[in-house]
């Protein structure tokens, strides 16, 4: 048996793991595109 608050961490770092690298994303995407375009 696997203990639930374990289980629960588990998805609770997965979920900040997704939600950080997707504001990661859009900050890369933000820095290349402001360089792109020069400002």
């Amino acid at each position: 048996m696997i203990d639930k608050t374990v289980v629960d961490m588990q998805c609770q770092q997965d979920e900040i793991m997704s939600r950080l690298l997707i504001s990661l994303e859009k900050n890369i995407c933000f820095v290349v595109t402001k360089t792109k375009a020069g400002c």
